[in-house]
């Protein structure tokens, strides 16, 4: 079954890469429209945009959906039934549907999937910490996904909810913008991107490269708007960045570490939109899911293998098993934007077109601190694999991974050469006037980086003290999962809300209200003959006045 769909999304990924290399060549674009009903003065159709940018980023998520199958078929071989295959098959799906969306009521179709399948497949390890995460993935998307249909409400009276007539005020704006960062997870919804690390590592390779983090900033770049708002997302995602590339520096867990990493390239992306780069950031957001995909890939070899998450346990691979070590130092190089990696030819055009429009300094050093933190953190983890402390107590690794290191191979392939490949095609020549300095001050910070990941193992004890506060995110997490809710209903709050009004005004008041009116009928009902001379008087007096 896992072959099966395999072939079909590597068919699928090579025909859309062709039709997207014809539409980028041709400047043609399809827009296919079909009518489903009417309503008033208001149409309902399915829309469908077929240009460069929806077919090769679909291509693109085929592609590493493809060998996430491949990656499955050994990873997930204990699963006896196709539970786990039809998920995965939803959530490719309804990415699609983001993709090629040409109207906001089918994109909420698709973003409504995402957000579906994601919390089904983050509990699919059923435990209370799944299930945790889970909850807190699906509340943090709906708020987003209130943004989406407020959206869809203001665009009513404009009769059409197309691309194509969208005219962008505001408030819609806003509510689309809002979409994106919850969707997205940047600052303050950053919390549910670490909790669905409890998905099994298949899962995790895909959300975190080209599907559910990705949706929000391909509907930004599909909205290719400035506003005024766009100011808030330029700190949001700056602060993203910064949040991301700290509080990886002291996370333990692998899997945490990267998708930490990947908090802050979305940061990034986020912010290269709202600085107006669009191309730019979408040419980032390609190049990234391959390299980090692979990554993720090679981390679930290792933790496939130990049966552990710690970084701790991980000395020594080096030897052990030189081939995933080697996929994580190049996908490690290629996050860190070092010269001629894939993301090098990305990360270093946002830097550049950054400086160029003469941003504030400080905005300028928090980029760049953000990009020196992103250099230690992978740093760490290299040499964490490559030296021979290990605290685990076994020390071999069971790595009886063909299929696993055959899906490696593909992706290490696009993750090294899909930068200068979409380079040479998607950005023309261009003339960037920065001083020397500038040019050379993404490389000084990467070096900076690298420092830095040897000097914080050398001050662990003046660390320490930071880090409750940098691993549960600024504490976001707390803010984000159910301390809050606990909080807010024991203590005083419990009376005044729980035996005050809301009994008051809740059920006890109804059952006060419908007890007291059942005795007066009562009353009525036994008492007829008072009730009939009652009665009786007061026609007596009507008539006489």
């Amino acid at each position: 079954m896992y072959f099966k769909m395999m072939n079909i999304l590597f068919f699928f990924s090579f025909t859309f890469m062709y039709f997207s290399f014809l539409s980028f060549f041709s400047s043609e674009v399809m827009w296919l429209d079909y009518s489903i009903m009417k309503l008033m003065t208001v149409g309902i159709k399915m829309e469908m945009i077929l240009d460069w940018i929806s077919l090769s980023f679909l291509s693109c998520v085929l592609f590493i959906s493809g060998c996430v199958f491949l990656f499955s078929t050994e990873y997930m071989e204990g699963e006896k039934k196709d539970r786990f295959i039809i998920l995965m098959l939803l959530f490719v799906i309804s990415m699609c549907l983001v993709i090629l969306s040409g109207n906001i009521i089918f994109i909420l179709l698709g973003w409504d999937g995402l957000g579906l399948v994601s919390f089904v497949l983050v509990i699919y390890y059923q435990n209370f910490k799944a299930l945790n995460a889970g909850m807190i993935t699906i509340l943090s998307n709906r708020i987003g996904d209130v943004g989406l249909l407020l959206s869809i409400g203001l665009l009513i009276k404009m009769g059409d909810w197309s691309f194509n007539f969208m005219e962008m005020n505001k408030l819609l704006f806003f509510m689309l913008m809002l979409a994106c960062i919850t969707k997205s997870a940047q600052i303050p919804f950053s919390a549910w991107l670490p909790a669905a690390m409890a998905a099994p590592t298949p899962v995790s390779a895909l959300v975190h490269s080209s599907t559910l983090v990705t949706a929000g900033v391909f509907l930004m770049i599909r909205l290719n708007s400035n506003n005024e708002f766009i100011f808030i997302l330029f700190l949001l995602s700056s602060g993203t960045m910064l949040l991301g590339g700290l509080s990886a520096n002291w996370e333990m867990d692998l899997k945490k570490i990267v998708a930490l990493s990947t908090l802050s390239q979305i940061g990034m992306m986020m912010f290269s939109c709202s600085l107006g780069l669009f191309i730019i950031s979408y040419f980032h957001l390609v190049v990234h899911a391959f390299f980090k995909s692979m990554m993720f890939l090679c981390v679930g070899i290792l933790i496939h293998s130990k049966m552990s998450q710690d970084l701790r346990f991980y000395g020594g691979t080096k030897d052990l098993s030189p081939m995933v070590n080697s996929g994580i130092s190049i996908s490690g190089l290629a996050l860190m934007g070092l010269p001629f990696m894939s993301g090098y030819y990305s990360k270093d055009m946002i830097l550049e077109k950054f400086m160029e429009g003469g941003i504030s300094s400080i905005m300028i050093m928090i980029v760049l601190f953000s990009l020196g933190m992103t250099s230690a953190y992978l740093m760490r983890m290299v040499l964490m694999g490559l030296s021979l402390v290990n605290f685990g107590v076994v020390n071999g690794l069971n790595l009886n991974t063909g299929f696993m290191m055959k899906s490696v191979f593909f992706l290490s392939f696009m993750g090294v050469m899909s930068g200068a490949m979409m380079s040479w095609f998607i950005l023309s020549p261009c003339v960037i006037i920065i001083s020397k300095l500038e040019k050379i001050l993404g490389l000084s910070w990467i070096s900076f980086g690298l420092w830095m990941s040897l000097v914080m193992g050398s001050l662990g004890n003046l660390l320490k003290s930071l880090n409750s506060f940098m691993v549960s995110l600024w504490f976001m997490q707390s803010v984000s999962s159910n301390n809050l809710i606990k909080n807010s209903i024991t203590g005083d709050n419990a009376f005044f809300l729980d035996r005050s009004w809301g009994e008051k005004m809740g059920p006890q008041g109804v059952f006060g209200v419908t007890f007291k009116l059942s005795k007066m009928f009562d009353i009525f009902r036994s008492k007829t003959l008072w009730l009939f001379l009652l009665s009786s008087v007061g026609w007596s007096i009507i008539f006489i006045f």
